[in-house]
This record gives C-alpha cells, structure tokens and sequence, in this order.
C-alpha cells in the first residue's frame, strides 16, 4: 500500500474512532430522548448499528491488510532470492558441463591426431583432464599382461624409489584395478609422491584413483590424480567419460604391441 493511502486510512480511522467517542458522550447524556426516538424510528436504529460495525470491519481490515501485505512482500522476496540462487547454481552446473565437454571434445580430437604417437595422446590427454579439474598430479597406467605400467603421467616428481609399476591387487592402484571400483582418499598416506612446486613440496589433499575398463569387466589401466581441492561426483563422471576414451587407445596400443 502506498504511504499516502496508508495515511488517509489511518486519519479516517482516527476520526471514525473519535466520532464514536462522541456518539457515546452524547448517547449517555440523552438517553431518554434517544431511546424514545429508536423505539419510534427503528430503520434508524438498525442503520447507525450497521454503520459502526461496517467502520469497525474496515479498521480491522486496514490493519489486516498492512499486516498481510508485509508478509506477501517477505514470501515474494524469498522465492524471488531462492530462484536467483537456483539460477546461479544451474547456471554454474552449466558451466562446469560445458568445460567438461570442451575437454572432452578436445581429448577426441587428440585421440585421433595422427601426427601424434601413444605417448603423446596419454599425456596430453591427461594434462587436460588435470588442468580441467585443477589435480596438480596425473598418472594413467597400462595393463600390460597383468602389470599395471605408468605410461603416462602430469607433473609428477619422482624419486629414486618411485613406484612405476604395481602387480594387479598391490597397491592401492592395484586394488583398484582388481575391484574395478573407484577410490577417493582424503587421508593421504605419508609416502604418497608430494606436489612439487618452484616454493616447496607438500603432500595433496585428496586421491582419486579410477578404473579403466571396457565392457566393464576388462581393466585397460588405472587413472590417479591428486591434488589440494576436492573431487566431485560431477568431476567423477566426468573422468569417466575420459576414461572411456582413454580405454580405446589402450586396447589399439596393445593390439599394435
């Protein structure tokens, strides 16, 4: 309601409110005379009645409808909040889906780049898939005859005593190989490999350690990535529909081999 109707209604109902008043001084003072006149002119009677009760309704409805319009406006502001937050986690899922696709659309296009060799497709495959979900460390390994090989990795410091290589069922990654099951660490060993930075070298976050299967039962090879922030499921499905294109050129390596 706009303030200068709000105004009005509330110097109507102060008015009616007085006249009232004065309508009672004046009924006690002449009672005799107007008690006489009712009993005489009933229709008058009925319509003064009506009159106040018609006054009394519109003032509880003027407070009633401030009351309820204050609270309409509240509901309408937060379903209009509730949708803009909505909009902005669609539009932000959005995002993130295009990105994952550009990647993979990109992964595509390498996989079938015939100036480039095996080596170069796994890598540059892998940097992608790093640089899209932010991991600062990427290896991909090759089942080569029940030897889970590293063929590929993405800014990875090794050390003399590096592992590159694990026996199906050893390891963690060998586990994953066997169970054919995805793994997510957020308790990282200390011997894990650290990222390695011109500043220093920490040890990640978070592990996430994903099967390469064909027809679901055939392991190809095993993805792992580690780095500070965590992985979501989205980023999960997402880097399973890499490896998907990942197990195609593993299997052709292998036939070739």
């Amino acid at each position: 309601m706009k303030l200068s109707y709000r105004v009005i209604g509330y110097i109507a109902v102060f008015l009616y409110i007085i006249g009232i008043f004065a309508v009672g001084v004046n009924a006690l003072m002449y009672a005799d005379a107007i008690a006489k006149l009712w009993k005489e002119m009933p229709s008058l009677f009925y319509l003064s009645t009506a009159t106040n009760l018609l006054g009394l309704l519109a003032f509880i409805g003027l407070l009633l409808g401030v009351t309820t319009k204050t609270e309409l406006v509240y509901v309408t502001n937060t379903k209009e909040n509730q949708k803009i937050n909505e909009d902005t986690e669609s539009k932000q899922v959005v995002t993130e889906n295009l990105q994952n696709k550009k990647t993979i659309d990109r992964i595509k296009q390498l996989l079938t780049d015939t100036n480039q060799n095996h080596t170069q497709m796994i890598e540059k495959s892998l940097r992608l898939v790093c640089e899209d979900l932010q991991a600062s460390i990427g290896v991909i390994y090759q089942n080569q005859n029940k030897i889970l090989k590293m063929v590929g990795s993405y800014a990875l410091y090794q050390e003399k005593t590096s592992v590159t290589a694990y026996n199906i069922g050893e390891g963690l990654v060998g586990q994953v190989a066997k169970n054919k099951k995805t793994i997510k660490l957020n308790q990282i060993p200390e011997d894990y490999l650290p990222i390695v930075s011109g500043l220093g070298k920490a040890l990640p976050s978070f592990v996430l350690i994903l099967p390469i299967l064909q027809n679901e039962n055939e392991v190809l090879g095993v993805i792992e990535l580690a780095g500070f922030l965590d992985f979501s499921d989205a980023d999960i499905l997402f880097l399973e529909d890499v490896a998907l294109l990942l197990a195609n050129e593993l299997k052709k390596d292998l036939i070739s081999g």
